[in-house]
């Protein structure tokens, strides 16, 4: 369904649709920056422990810290090998390259103001959030062996915690799947200003065609009418005078009288000299 727009709107929701492509765009930028995914794990006894991790496609970053002066706090950050969990690295790659597409989409909507583009950027976009809702089976296929299935924690379920004897756990998506899900947002709401308001149309004629003008010539000027002649007028004044003689379609029959050479020329004719 669509809605048949003035000019003055249609600018109006042109510019909105713009500013809207522009905060997607850093939305999308955040969502293939940031972490998607974390866990903190926190275990409370003498050496209060906590330790954090976020994951995303290329890399993981590990964070711990300590309240004991026997440990310390650090940073970890390492690039994600490509040979382990490979299932868990799939659903971060489907997001991941779902976004960088839908960005690259907005991009070109935001400089063509394709419809049809920005319908893709909001699939890609889409695709990307949804299917990272399931990375709990990644987490649970490269965690299971032969002999274990892991039961706890993100194999578990997409967002949860855990508690027991002073060690909880929780886990759940970071910042960038929420950044993702702002620049999906964003992309429906460039989907519904590029393609819910149109132009209002012209009447059609028939067969689809444009209506024809009155004038078929408009580059021409306008043809005189006989209004513009002057009347006929008669000769010497006689009333009698027929400015449109007869006008006979066939040669071979003649309504007139024969006439006289000496009557029209008023002499004898040529032949009549040698008689």
């Amino acid at each position: 369904f669509f809605f048949f727009c003035s000019g003055g709107l249609r600018m109006a929701l042109h510019v909105i649709v713009k500013l809207i492509a522009v905060i997607a765009l850093l939305f999308f930028a955040a969502a293939i920056v940031f972490p998607w995914y974390g866990t903190t794990y926190k275990m409370e006894s003498v050496f209060d422990t906590t330790a954090r991790g976020w994951m995303q496609f290329i890399y993981t970053l590990g964070f711990a810290t300590c309240s004991s002066d026997f440990c310390t706090s650090d940073w970890n950050l390492d690039f994600w090998d490509f040979d382990v969990d490979q299932v868990t690295r799939l659903f971060f790659g489907v997001g991941w390259f779902g976004v960088i597409i839908a960005a690259i989409c907005v991009l070109l909507a935001l400089v063509k103001g394709s419809p049809t583009i920005t319908i893709l950027s909001a699939l890609c976009s889409g695709v990307a959030v949804v299917s990272f809702l399931f990375v709990s089976f990644g987490f649970k296929s490269d965690g299971s062996t032969d002999f274990y299935t892991c039961d706890v924690g993100p194999c578990t379920s997409f967002i949860g915690v855990q508690s027991e004897a002073g060690v909880s756990l929780r886990w759940g998506p970071s910042f960038g799947w929420f950044f993702a899900i702002g620049g999906f947002i964003c992309t429906l709401i460039m989907v519904a200003g590029s393609c819910l308001c149109k132009p209002r149309q012209q009447q059609q004629g028939i067969g689809g065609y444009p209506p024809q003008s009155m004038n078929p010539y408009p580059n021409y000027p306008p043809q005189q009418g006989y209004q513009n002649y002057p009347p006929h007028q008669n000769y010497n004044g006689n009333p009698n005078y027929n400015p449109h003689p007869n006008y006979n379609p066939n040669p071979g029959y003649n309504t007139m009288p024969p006439q006289n050479d000496s009557n029209v020329y008023g002499s004898p004719s040529v032949g009549s000299l040698y008689d």
